[in-house]
């Protein structure tokens, strides 16, 4: 048996198998390594040949199959760099902090949302619950500024 990838797909493992025996009605696992490149389409297509002795008949019987396989990337957005400005936040002034994130998966994200998590920390945010951020396409960095206020965590009295 043998695999061939019709498109963009690129087999790094083995693609030719050899079973010496497959009984009528049994079924025999096959694996190999398979690899996508990102800009793929959603689908790709895979040949696989098969060449096997009829028993029954001592005939050599060839047959070809083209696999249709659903292809699905991932996301992992990764923080790449941060600013705080002013870089020394004041009681009771507001401040901003940008950060950069890049997506270094194989799929875009797409209309995304960064949500502060303000809980236990002395900040107050001038900003929306949530920021839009959009699609964040594979490799392109992308920035977010949120708008904070420094409270007072010391106690009068």
């Amino acid at each position: 048996m043998s695999l061939s990838p019709e498109g963009a797909l690129e087999i790094f493992g083995p693609a030719n198998f050899y079973i010496d025996r497959l009984p009528p009605g049994e079924a025999r696992l096959i694996e190999t390594e398979v690899y996508v490149p990102s800009v793929t389409s959603q689908t790709a297509s895979l040949k696989v040949a098969v060449t096997y002795l009829d028993d029954d008949l001592w005939v050599s019987r060839s047959e070809t199959h083209h696999l249709s396989v659903l292809l699905r990337g991932f996301i992992d957005i990764s923080l790449t760099d941060t600013a705080v400005i002013p870089s020394a936040p004041t009681l009771g002034s507001p401040f901003s902090i940008t950060i950069t994130i890049t997506n270094i998966g194989t799929s875009a994200a797409y209309a995304a949302y960064a949500i502060p998590d303000l809980k236990g920390l002395p900040l107050r945010s001038f900003s929306p619950r949530s920021v839009y951020v959009g699609n964040i396409e594979t490799n392109l960095p992308t920035t977010i500024t949120i708008n904070l206020q420094l409270e007072n965590t010391t106690q009068g009295g």
